[in-house]
């Protein structure tokens, strides 16, 4: 029951929604910034919108019937969704919008002008970006809360968590492009996968790892703090559960278990922020 619920919210993005929420209650704790309930609400009904407008672009680009459950939902439904994307616009600007600080609100006017660019470079085929865009559009979005209440200068060490940040993402992100590749082809779904293919999309991949873990290992040599120690071990296993999805690729593509795990390695810092501290 509990399987079929959270499968459910997969297929409407609700478990990036919970993800990115608790990503930015976690960088809220390493930056020592109380990240608020109206910040929280404003960044996942924005995740929640970007991810759903991007599938239904998606839905409607492919021909029908489409093969993956999340955009058939989208092509059915894209006027339901439709409609509930402006509920929540309006209950935003309404009911969130005047409790969040000038800060924040700066902060995410100019990240909206980025997600706007996203949506249009998407919209109109430059889609060679959109793994790199996208895990920069999270990033930025889960900071959005705790930068904006932040009020003193970010050290090397914010630089370097926000940069391994950024790497999962996009880890996250080509990981599944790679394993719905043959979909993303016979749907026209284009992507960096499509556009350079899965042998170089892999190189890239492993890459990408080396790089996290060369930046864990300096990271951890100049700044020998035992919370960061647990900060550190939070974004190890993620990453490397990631990478080890990849690896095992044909033990993980039935079910679709890689997106299920994928997904769910976001939730990962909810141990760090109860036990680690």
């Amino acid at each position: 029951m509990l399987g079929k619920i959270y499968r459910w919210a997969q297929v409407f993005s609700l478990d990036i929604v919970l993800g990115a929420c608790i990503m930015a209650w976690f960088l809220g704790e390493i930056l020592f910034v109380s990240v608020n309930y109206y910040v929280l609400s404003a960044l996942g009904i924005c995740i929640w919108i970007i991810y759903t407008i991007d599938h239904m672009f998606d839905a409607q680009r492919t021909i029908y019937p489409v093969l993956s459950k999340r955009h058939r939902v989208h092509q059915t439904y894209s006027g339901i969704l439709g409609v509930i994307i402006g509920v929540l616009i309006i209950l935003g600007l309404v009911v969130i919008v005047p409790n969040l600080s000038y800060r924040v609100l700066l902060y995410g006017s100019i990240l909206l002008v980025f997600v706007l660019i996203y949506l249009l470079l998407i919209r109109f085929g430059s889609y060679f970006v959109k793994e790199i865009f996208a895990a920069l559009l999270y990033t930025l979005g889960i900071l959005a809360g705790p930068l904006g209440d932040y009020t003193e200068s970010l050290l090397s060490v914010h630089y370097l968590i926000i940069f391994q940040v950024f790497l999962i993402a996009f880890l996250n992100l080509l990981i599944f492009s790679v394993y719905e590749y043959e979909m993303d082809l016979s749907h026209n779904f284009k992507g960096l996968v499509t556009h350079i293919g899965v042998k170089k999309s892999k190189i890239i991949i492993y890459s990408t790892y080396i790089i996290f873990i060369i930046n864990q290992f300096y990271t951890w040599f100049f700044y020998r703090e035992m919370e960061l120690f647990f900060l550190l071990i939070t974004f190890f296993i993620m990453a490397s559960i990631l990478f080890v999805i990849l690896y095992f690729q044909k033990h993980f593509q039935k079910g679709a278990w890689y997106r299920l795990i994928g997904d769910a390695v976001f939730l990962l810092p909810i141990w760090y922020l109860f036990y680690g501290k």
